[in-house]
């Protein structure tokens, strides 16, 4: 049963990033083909709810419970983009768009991790730790 509900959870973080990378690069300028903006938004996202659920289970004592295993590596694992993220990067590089890629890396790297440790003081506020 809980690997059904990991695949569920899964299927639903790959939904939910497709669905996200349409809404926001069908209505931004972009050259078609990479979904910058939408890549960029699910891993920041997921950043920050991924600090809000890790931290508000370690300070509920539930490292084990079944719910970390389903949202953190089912949705989390499917909604952030990482391969995408480092593909995008190494092809704007390759084509000589310099200054875009490494906006792109610092963009990813620090929002991401500013979003991280926001997301796990919110969860361990939740947790009333």
């Amino acid at each position: 049963m809980q690997l059904f509900a990991l695949a569920l959870a899964g299927a639903a973080g790959t939904l939910a990033r497709y669905g996200l990378s349409v809404a926001i690069d069908s209505r931004l300028l972009h050259d078609g083909k990479h979904p910058l903006y939408g890549t960029f938004l699910s891993n920041a996202i997921g950043c920050l709810l991924f600090g809000v659920v890790l931290a508000y289970l370690t300070a509920r004592a539930m490292d084990g419970h079944p719910a970390r295993l389903i949202l953190l590596t089912g949705f989390m694992g499917a909604f952030t983009t990482f391969s995408t993220y480092a593909y995008l990067s190494a092809d704007l590089a390759g084509k000589g768009h310099w200054l875009l890629a490494g906006g792109h890396i610092l963009a990813h790297n620090a929002v991401g991790i500013g979003l991280f440790v926001a997301g796990a003081a919110i969860g361990s506020r939740l947790a009333g730790a």
